[in-house]
């Protein structure tokens, strides 16, 4: 029997699952709560306290649990009597299960409709509440050594920065969802470059030259072609892809853009931002301060004083 893991907090309490759940132990995986029950508030807390982040499921029972999902975000986003901290939860988990599904398999229906159920989640309860996006991106996950679950954690920050700066500056609910969407997947180019390659992710490139990035300089491209051929895949959702490496003033890859869309201009900021703070572990306000120092003429001034405005607000 194979088993796959599922994030605690995405099990809702006083919610019947519709699977059985399972911890992991040294030999063994031993069954904690059975198909049809609940589980209760008190046993959420103790694993968390005891710093259990994923418990299990068979591998035969995912399509139940991607069902449990749908009806959890619906019941949880629409209670009122669910607090904002719940509500936030509750997304933070969904999210962090689509950037996991993502990395694992991007070209299939299973990570699109994850990586869609997160989107549409937090559109929602970023525009219920401003305290939603600091507790996202204070989570403990984007603090892992493990590669793979940072740059995870680097998708669900940037598709929560852009969905909380889009409403911030005026876009609407489909543009922030777009942003969302695509920040999720920006940078699965990281599945195909080299592992040379892939170790620029995590380091400061800004001296370097492009000749000197081997194909990450091309991640971009690489991430959007993986997607092409997918119906999900629309085109403004590829060009956000494309372009989250891009700069207005022709300075960016791949293809060293000179003029951006304004919803292609907040991805790519909010994508250097957050690259910057999670993947590079550098300290939020040295990287708000140093916006209108180095930034000025990569990114339009109006934008920059508009994000550092917001992050000033919002994120410190």
């Amino acid at each position: 029997m194979n088993y796959v893991p599922v994030r605690i907090s995405t099990l809702k309490s006083h919610l019947p699952l519709k699977f059985n759940v399972y911890v992991k132990l040294p030999s063994k995986y031993l069954l904690y709560v059975k198909n049809g029950d609940e589980i209760e508030k008190d046993r959420i807390q103790n694993l968390k306290k005891k710093k259990v982040r994923k418990l299990f499921i068979t591998e035969s029972d995912e399509q139940n649990y991607q069902e449990f999902l749908d009806e959890c975000l619906s019941q949880t986003m629409t209670d009122e009597n669910v607090s904002m901290e719940e509500k936030t939860q509750v997304v933070i988990g969904v999210s962090e299960t689509a950037a996991q599904d993502v990395y694992e398999d991007p070209q299939s229906a299973k990570a699109y409709k994850a990586a869609k159920r997160a989107s549409d989640g937090l559109v929602k309860v970023m525009n219920q509440n401003d305290g939603v996006l600091k507790a996202i991106l204070k989570r403990t996950e984007q603090e892992s050594e493990d590669l793979i679950e940072r740059i995870q954690a680097h998708a669900v920050n940037t598709s929560s920065l852009c969905v909380a700066f889009g409403e911030f500056i005026g876009l609407d609910s489909s543009s922030q969802e777009r942003l969302a969407l695509a920040s999720l997947y920006h940078d699965i180019g990281f599945l195909k470059v080299s592992p040379e390659a892939q170790e620029f992710f995590f380091q400061d490139i800004g001296q370097k030259h492009i000749s000197e990035l081997g194909d990450y300089g091309e991640h971009p491209f690489l991430g959007a072609q993986m997607l092409q051929d997918k119906e999900f895949a629309t085109p403004e959702i590829l060009d956000l892809i494309k372009t989250h490496e891009e700069r207005v003033n022709g300075t960016g890859f791949p293809k060293k853009l000179q003029k951006l869309p304004l919803e292609q201009e907040v991805h790519a900021l909010c994508c250097y931002y957050d690259r910057r703070v999670t993947c590079l572990k550098q300290q939020d306000e040295s990287v708000i301060n140093d916006l209108m120092i180095n930034e000025i003429g990569n990114f339009n001034l109006e934008t920059l004083t508009k994000f550092k405005k917001f992050l000033k607000t919002n994120v410190l």
